[in-house]
C-alpha cells in the first residue's frame, strides 16, 4: 500500500487535476473550472490539497459502476493508485474513533458527521458511532457551560 509520505503534493495536486476533469463530464463548464482553479490556488498546501482530493474521491464513488470503475482505471494507471486511497484515511479516522469509544479532536467530530450523514454506510457502525458522537457532543454543551 502508498503512504502519503511516499506521495508529494504535486502528484496530488495532478491527481486532483485528472479526477476533476475526468468528473468535469457530469458538472456545469463554470462549476468545472472553477474546481480546477480551486485546486491550483491550492497546490502546496498539503491539508486543502488531501481534502480537496476526498471530495473528489467521494465524486467518484457516487459515479455508476462502470463511471467509477473507468475512473479508477484511469488513475491507478497514471499514478499508482485511486479514489479509494482518499476515502481510506476518512475510514481509518473513524475505526479509530470506533476502537477508542470516544472523539477525540474537533476534526474527527467534523470527520464523523461526515460519515453518520451517509446511509449508505454500515448501520452497525452507524449506531456505534452516533451514540460516541452523542457522547462528545454531551462533552461540548458541558464545557460551553463552564464558560
Amino acid at each position: 500500500m502508498i503512504t502519503s509520505t511516499e506521495i508529494d503534493l504535486k502528484e496530488i495536486a495532478s491527481w486532483c487535476h485528472d479526477a476533476a476533469d475526468f468528473l468535469s463530464r457530469y458538472l456545469d463548464p463554470d462549476l468545472a473550472a472553477m474546481r480546477k482553479e480551486i485546486i491550483s490556488r491550492h497546490a502546496g498546501k498539503k491539508k486543502a490539497m488531501l481534502e480537496i482530493a476526498s471530495d473528489l474521491a467521494e465524486g467518484i464513488y457516487s459515479l455508476s459502476d462502470e463511471d467509477r470503475n473507468e475512473a479508477q482505471k484511469m488513475l491507478k494507471d497514471k499514478y499508482g493508485f485511486g479514489y479509494e486511497y482518499f476515502q481510506q484515511g476518512k475510514l481509518r479516522v473513524i475505526e479509530s474513533i470506533l476502537k477508542s469509544g470516544k472523539v477525540g479532536s474537533m476534526s474527527q467530530y467534523e470527520k464523523a458527521l461526515d460519515f453518520l450523514s451517509d446511509t449508505t454506510n454500515d448501520q452497525d457502525m452507524l449506531v456505534s458511532l452516533s451514540k460516541i458522537v452523542a457522547a462528545y457532543e454531551e462533552k461540548l454543551i458541558k464545557k460551553q457551560g463552564k464558560k
